[in-house]
């Protein structure tokens, strides 16, 4: 018993970690998605954030507000887009003509706006670059670059075999939630039933507390029915005296 008790313990906790580590998978999946980081990168600027007090959706939400502010025809987006071009950051690689990737872009345009004073300029810069997020995002610029040296020689964030592996666990485990959730299903299903059948033996039963019901009870399983309950069932439960009056006033009528 203490045997089965100790191999159930390792397989709960075997399963906890299999979970946790495909839910953080997922998570870096997403936010590589969402902002074109790699996997080691959204590590590192994942720690780069938290140590400033943030998490990796800042990042998102400055990529969001740049796209917009680069896509922008208004007279915002030409701020944006003067901005850039203020603190010497270009979205394109002047050599190959193709989109810089994300990190190099985030790192010039922090060590852009760390160039100028800090307070009212630099943070109207960044609300110029990243809309709304700018604001938020001022502390994690600040500290961008020295924190970003720091996740790289500590060599954080997993590698993308790393985030194979970890989603991996993540269909894992999610098949056998979805196996274990059939089969209480199937376990409560019975059960419902039964619910079902008592409650149309309750409706039956009620029924035949009715005084039709209780006529037809006494023919079928004996008995035989008093002279009020024949009273009461042919006058609808009226009694003689109160069905006769209601003829009259129908008459009347």
């Amino acid at each position: 018993a203490a045997g089965v008790t100790v191999l159930t313990g390792i397989a709960l906790a075997g399963f906890e970690a299999a979970k946790s580590l495909g839910e953080y998978g997922v998570r870096i999946r997403d936010v590589e998605l969402r902002t074109g980081l790699t996997a080691k990168e959204v590590g590192q600027f994942g720690f780069a954030a938290r140590a400033a007090g943030q998490d990796t959706t800042i990042f998102e939400r400055m990529m969001r507000g740049l796209s917009e502010a680069a896509d922008d025809t208004s007279k915002e987006g030409e701020k944006a887009r003067t901005t850039l071009q203020r603190i010497g950051v270009t979205m394109v690689d002047a050599h190959t003509g193709a989109l810089k990737p994300t990190a190099q872009v985030l790192e010039e345009i922090a060590e852009g706006l760390n160039r100028l004073p800090a307070g009212f300029e630099r943070d109207a810069a960044a609300l110029a670059l990243f809309k709304r997020a700018g604001v938020e995002a001022v502390p994690v610029i600040a500290e961008l670059t020295e924190n970003l040296d720091i996740a790289r020689r500590k060599g954080y964030g997993p590698s993308e075999d790393d985030i194979k592996r970890f989603t991996e666990y993540q269909r894992e485990v999610t098949e056998v939630e979805m196996a274990w959730e059939r089969f209480t299903r199937s376990i409560k299903e019975p059960l419902a039933a039964t619910v079902s059948v008592t409650f149309k033996w309750l409706g039956i039963a009620s029924d035949m507390m009715t005084l039709p019901g209780k006529i037809l009870g006494q023919k079928l399983f004996g008995g035989k029915p008093t002279a009020d309950d024949i009273e009461m069932g042919e006058t609808e439960g009226y009694g003689y005296g109160a069905s006769m009056s209601r003829k009259a006033h129908s008459d009347e009528q």
